[in-house]
C-alpha cells in the first residue's frame, strides 16, 4: 500500500455503519452515517454471473483514504447512487493512509 497525495482524493463518499435489530421474528437493518471523507476509487476487476435467469456484475474496488480509526469491514460506502461494501480494511497505523476492499453488486 503506498502512500497517496491529498490531491489524488477526487471524491467525496460517506461511510456508513449498519444496526440490525430483531423485530417481530425479522431482521432489520438501518444505516447511519460514520463519516465523510475525501478519496480515489481505483476499479479492480469484473465478473458477469447468471443466477436465477438473470445476469448479475459484480465489481471489486479498491478506495484509497486518509487514515480513519474504526472503519470495520461490516461497515459500507455511499458514492452518490452507487453502494458498496466493505470486504476488507488495509491499514497501518504508522502511514497516513488506508485501504478499503469493496464489493458492489449491479
Amino acid at each position: 500500500m503506498s502512500p497517496v497525495a491529498a490531491g489524488k482524493f477526487d471524491r467525496r463518499v460517506t461511510i456508513q455503519t449498519v444496526t440490525e435489530t430483531n423485530t417481530a421474528g425479522s431482521l432489520a437493518q438501518s444505516f447511519s452515517t460514520f463519516a465523510d471523507v475525501w478519496a480515489k476509487l481505483v476499479d479492480m476487476r469484473g465478473d458477469e454471473t447468471f443466477l436465477a435467469n438473470r445476469e448479475h456484475a459484480k465489481v471489486e474496488y479498491r478506495l484509497e483514504m486518509r487514515y480513519l480509526a474504526g472503519v470495520v469491514p461490516k461497515m459500507r460506502i455511499l458514492d452518490g447512487t452507487r453502494t458498496f461494501d466493505v470486504q476488507a480494511v488495509l491499514s497501518d497505523r504508522r502511514r497516513p493512509d488506508m485501504t478499503l476492499m469493496l464489493k458492489e453488486l449491479v
